[in-house]
């Protein structure tokens, strides 16, 4: 007996496969939901190990009280505070007697009015006869480091006090001229070796001579006023040195010779010792 075969057609539909469809929202659940367990996870290893961050990030962390950062600032003021400008009195005014030792730390620069005083304690002098104001910056002076000009041989010196007694061209120079080389040699020492302490010391009145002494005073005017301009101190040794008429007292000069006494030089030096600043 034969078999009944149902014979089916195939159909020449293609089968449509079910869509799969994208749900965004289900996607943003799911990211909210693996960041969510990271950032537990990320703070839970922090909370444990305080090196943490140190190690993650690779940086220095620096712990600071406010106590530290007020020192911090403070130190940081006194960093930048500008030194303390030292005030100039002119004429420098009497002060207490030094020793006669503070001389070994000086020099002394001047002419043929003060070459003396080799014998007073000035164990280092600068200048000969032929040295004037106006030609201070021109004549040169035998010294240690040969023969070379004031300001040169200062330069190089660098002594922690410099007096300066020029003048003994009054009346024969000018006194722009005296003036102008005086400006030049004190401008410049203090430029170049600002730590030096600079006397300008006025010249002593001259022993019976009423034309030279009105030149001396005007002078001596004008180099107060130069020391002020300059910064630089100015010491009044005129004045003590006067008698009566303006002239230099008769005790400080031979009359023999026309030469300064040994009284003279010896209280030219008390005056340094009991005027510094």
């Amino acid at each position: 007996m034969a078999d009944n075969k149902i014979v089916r057609r195939a159909s020449g539909k293609k089968k449509k496969r079910p869509k799969i469809r994208f749900n965004i929202w289900l996607m943003i659940v799911m990211f909210a939901i693996t960041f969510a367990g990271c950032f537990v996870l990320y703070m839970i290893a922090a909370n444990i190990d305080d090196d943490f961050f140190r190690e993650d990030f690779k940086t220095v962390v620096h712990e600071s009280t406010p106590d530290d950062s007020i020192e911090a600032a403070t130190d940081s003021e006194e960093a930048t505070e500008p030194p303390v400008q030292e005030i100039i009195q002119n004429p420098v005014p009497v002060s207490a007697a030094i020793d006669i030792s503070y001389l070994e730390n000086c020099c002394l620069v001047t002419d043929s009015i003060l070459l003396g005083m080799d014998d007073t304690g000035f164990s280092d002098i600068l200048g000969n006869s032929e040295l004037g104001a106006a030609t201070v910056g021109k004549k040169k002076v035998d010294s240690n480091y040969g023969n070379v000009t004031v300001g040169e041989a200062l330069k190089l010196k660098k002594p922690m006090n410099t007096y300066i007694m020029l003048g003994s061209d009054i009346g024969v120079s000018t006194t722009e001229e005296m003036l102008s080389a005086y400006l030049n040699l004190v401008s410049g020492l203090k430029a170049s070796v600002p730590e030096m302490k600079i006397y300008i010391m006025q010249l002593p009145p001259a022993y019976a001579d009423a034309e030279r002494n009105a030149l001396i005073n005007d002078f001596n005017t004008r180099l107060l006023t130069l020391a002020n301009s300059v910064g630089v101190y100015c010491i009044d040794t005129n004045t003590e040195f006067k008698d009566n008429e303006g002239n230099l007292r008769a005790e400080y000069i031979n009359a023999d010779t026309g030469e300064y006494t040994d009284k003279f030089y010896d209280d030219i030096t008390g005056y340094i010792l009991t005027h510094t600043a």
